[in-house]
C-alpha cells in the first residue's frame, strides 16, 4: 500500500534542489508530504534537538508543509533544528524519509552506528516505514581513489545501521559526476540538473506506487555492498547499477 502521510527530513542537499525535487516526486504518489531540512545537521542534530544551523552561501533551513508554499530561511540567519521525535508526533507519516549523512563522513564507525541507530529506531517508533537516503559523493570522490574507497565504505557503515530499521537507498548510482562551487553542494544550471536525476533515481528505487520499496531497496543496497567487497570502488558502482537493474525488473 502506498504511504498517506510522508515525512522527508535532511541537511543541506534536501535544502537544495534534490530535497525539493524528491518532495515533488513524493506528491505525485497523492500523499501528503513534509519536508524539514536543516543545512549541517546530522543524525545527531536530529536525535537531540541542539543543532542550531547557520550558513553562509547556501540557505540555512527549509520547511515545506502540504498545501502550502516552500518556507526558506537564507543564509546567514540561524535556525534551531527540531527534534524528528517531535516532527513524527506532530506529522504522524506512515512513512519517514531521511537523508543524512554528508556531514558524519569524519565520524569515526561506532560514532556513525550509535547515532544513526538511534535516530532510525525513532522514525520507526510509532510504526512508520523507514527509507534512508545516503549522501552523495563529493568532488574529490571523483577526483582521488583513496576518498572514493572512503565515501564507499562510509555508504555501506550506514547502511549497515539502518538495515535492522527500514530500507538504505545509497546515493553513489544516481551521482556520476560532481557540478558546483564549493566541491559538496550541487549548484549551478549543470549541478542542479545532477541533483534533479538524483531525485528521480531515489524515487524509483523507492517504487512507492509499486509498494516493493524494502525490496528495491535492499536489492540496490545489497548490490554496492557485495560490489564493494569484490572490487572496491568500482565494484560498489557496478554493484549498485546491478541491484538497482535486479531491483527494478526482476522484483
Amino acid at each position: 500500500m502506498s504511504p498517506r502521510i510522508i515525512l522527508q527530513v535532511g541537511d543541506s542537499h534536501t535544502v537544495l534542489t534534490f530535497g525539493r525535487e524528491l518532495n515533488r516526486h513524493l506528491q505525485s504518489t497523492g500523499a501528503q508530504v513534509t519536508t524539514v531540512a536543516s543545512s549541517g545537521s546530522s543524525a545527531a542534530s536530529w536525535s537531540l534537538g541542539n543543532y542550531i544551523a547557520k550558513t553562509t552561501g547556501i540557505p540555512t533551513f527549509l520547511k515545506i508543509f502540504p498545501g502550502q508554499p516552500p518556507e526558506v530561511t537564507p543564509a546567514g540567519t540561524v535556525h534551531a533544528t527540531p527534534t524528528l521525535a517531535s516532527l513524527v508526533e506532530r506529522v504522524k507519516p506512515d512513512l519517514v524519509v531521511i537523508a543524512l549523512g554528508a556531514n558524519m563522513r569524519w565520524m569515526t564507525a561506532p560514532a556513525v552506528q550509535a547515532d544513526v541507530t538511534r535516530l532510525a529506531r525513532t522514525a520507526v517508533a510509532s510504526g512508520a516505514r523507514l527509507v534512508w537516503v545516503g549522501p552523495p559523493p563529493q568532488k574529490k570522490d571523483f577526483a582521488d581513489a583513496s576518498a572514493r574507497a572512503a565515501y564507499d565504505v562510509f555508504s555501506v557503515l550506514v547502511g549497515q545501521a539502518v538495515s535492522p530499521f527500514g530500507t538504505y537507498i545509497p546515493s553513489g548510482p544516481f551521482v556520476p559526476a560532481y557540478a558546483g562551487t564549493d566541491g559538496i553542494h550541487f549548484t549551478g544550471e549543470e549541478g542542479e540538473a545532477i541533483s534533479r536525476a538524483w531525485a528521480r533515481g531515489v524515487f524509483d528505487a523507492m517504487d512507492l506506487l509499486g509498494g516493493l520499496t524494502v525490496k528495491r531497496g535492499a536489492a540496490l543496497f545489497a548490490g554496492v555492498s557485495l560490489g564493494f567487497g569484490v572490487g572496491g570502488p568500482a565494484g560498489a558502482a557496478v554493484g549498485g547499477v546491478l541491484g538497482y537493474v535486479a531491483g527494478r525488473w526482476l522484483l
